[in-house]
């Protein structure tokens, strides 16, 4: 993930479902999802929540694909 500026973010909070993530040093998270519906939601201290629902088609799915650059 970016801020507005196109600085990475690490150690941005995402929880995928009911499972809690961390952005790495790259600002970036790796999830595997089976097909189906998932809740996604996204927060960093300073910025505001995010949360979207999002339907996995096939067996590889980007995120950002749907997200972008959101913070």
């Amino acid at each position: 993930m970016k801020d507005e500026g196109g600085n990475l973010l690490s150690g941005v909070d995402v929880l995928v479902d009911t499972n809690h993530y961390q952005t790495d040093e790259k600002g970036t998270i790796t999830v595997n999802l089976v097909r189906g519906y998932h809740k996604i939601a996204i927060q960093n201290p300073g910025y505001e929540k995010f949360s979207e629902s999002v339907y996995v088609r096939g067996k590889i799915f980007l995120i950002e694909q749907i997200f972008g650059n959101i913070f």
